[in-house]
């Protein structure tokens, strides 16, 4: 079939799921918000009365509906637009997104655009300059921030794998400089280059978080993000963790009942999260390992979402079966004593604060750490061959940004370094 014919195969499924599931994807919103500003042109000008300027951050990944949408608000003549994005900064071309569309929708609303952005308030000078090289601008940036006289420079280093590189180089040199490992990163291509050293960190006994950290299928579990979310509270009083259980109970209960729960969100909802925290922290006070803690906590759980008429007590087994594939997972994992995971372990891979985050490096984006190492920077996979060359470039570019003081780069021996790190300009940087 044809390209249009399949994607018109895929399309139909897809949004009879989910008008089915009463779901509403992120294309679909952006889409239909531009239908309504279209067919019915006083909702744009209510909009453009209501709000008199719109600040638009990373405009750089908008994408060409967006766009359209933005410039519907803007011919209306009431509301001023302020577009701020880096070129440099665009990952995002799966999604449609294209750097250019920040000057289409800035040309459209004759915008100025004599206003660089050039103080780096984050990276140490060396830091910024081996970015400025790898990426370079009309203006140069400057390191203007608390950092941007710290005078250790990046540095590559060369070993027979990533763990190699962690824990015979970063590792020591995050005490040497005394970083603590919850403000430092190791960033990889790819997300299944982390797992060997999210193993590794956690039989050092290192606390981790990302790709590989967890001694179970996270994604193969019913009730992994309820657990989670759930001891992530358990220690801490932090606000902005609770709607996180919220949201799990929703997609639990849509996952068992095929129904979606919305009033999860009221008065109602919030309770049967906070009580769900609270019989939590009760099961810790005599259950503080893992495994005893999530036979409990599947069981109780359950109890606890009948009660609050989120669940019927058909699904109720659903989770003690999830319960049990979680244990068995932990028990059958060569990397970790099941007696040393206990309920805090588990909070952390839902709120990672406090340990060495693994991130790809798309995910890396918004993020900033005191020290960061990027591994397995050889030739195949950065640039992924099948891969966009310029695009890689940037995802390199952004891994670069995101430390304040250290950066190691790595790659393996006996293979290519990428051809981003064999430029003239970077080598001079290292």
């Amino acid at each position: 079939p044809t390209e249009t014919a399949l994607t018109e195969a895929c399309l139909r499924p897809l949004c009879a799921e989910l008008r089915q599931r009463v779901y509403v994807d992120f294309p679909s919103i952006t889409y239909y918000t531009f239908w309504l500003l279209t067919e019915y042109p006083h909702i744009a000008r209510t909009v453009s009365s209501r709000y008199a300027e719109f600040l638009i951050d990373e405009m750089q990944d908008t994408d060409s509906l967006q766009v359209r949408l933005l410039m519907r608000i803007a011919d209306v003549g009431r509301s001023r637009f302020v577009l701020v994005g880096d070129p440099h900064q665009s990952l995002l071309g799966f999604a449609g997104a294209e750097p250019q569309r920040m000057h289409e929708l800035a040309e459209h609303i004759n915008a100025r655009d004599d206003f660089e952005l050039v103080d780096n308030w984050r990276s140490s000078e060396h830091i910024v300059r081996l970015a400025d090289a790898l990426c370079p601008r009309d203006t140069a940036m400057r390191a203007s921030g608390d950092t941007r006289d710290y005078q250790v420079t990046p540095r590559i280093v060369v070993a027979n794998s990533a763990v190699d590189v962690v824990t015979g180089a970063f590792l020591p040199l995050l005490e040497q400089e005394e970083v603590d490992v919850s403000d430092a990163a190791i960033l990889a291509p790819a997300w299944y280059h982390l797992h060997p050293n999210a193993q590794e960190m956690r039989r050092l006994g290192v606390p981790v978080s990302g790709p590989g950290s967890r001694p179970y299928n996270r994604r193969g579990r019913l009730l992994t993000g309820l657990l989670e979310n759930v001891c992530a509270c358990v220690p801490s009083t932090r606000p902005n963790l609770l709607p996180r259980v919220q949201y799990e109970i929703i997609d639990l209960v849509q996952r068992i009942a095929g129904v979606t729960r919305f009033e999860v969100w009221e008065r109602a909802g919030r309770l049967a999260a906070m009580r769900l925290v609270f019989r939590a922290r009760e099961l810790r006070e005599t259950h503080n390992t893992a495994i005893p803690w999530i036979e409990h906590a599947s069981q109780e759980f359950g109890d606890l979402l009948v009660d609050s008429g989120l669940l019927t007590r058909a699904g109720t087994e659903q989770l003690v079966q999830a319960g049990a594939a979680i244990v068995a997972d932990i028990r059958r994992n060569r990397n970790i004593e099941p007696e040393d995971l206990n309920v805090e372990d588990l909070g952390t891979f839902a709120n990672p604060d406090g340990s060495l985050q693994l991130l790809p490096l798309h995910s890396a984006k918004g993020r900033e750490f005191d020290a960061v190492c990027i591994v397995d920077l050889q030739e195949g996979q950065m640039p992924h061959p099948r891969g966009d060359v310029d695009e890689s470039r940037r995802v390199l570019y952004v891994g670069l940004t995101r430390p304040r003081k250290l950066l190691m780069l790595a790659h393996r021996r006996g293979s290519t370094t990428c051809r981003f790190l064999q430029e003239p300009e970077i080598r001079r940087h290292l």
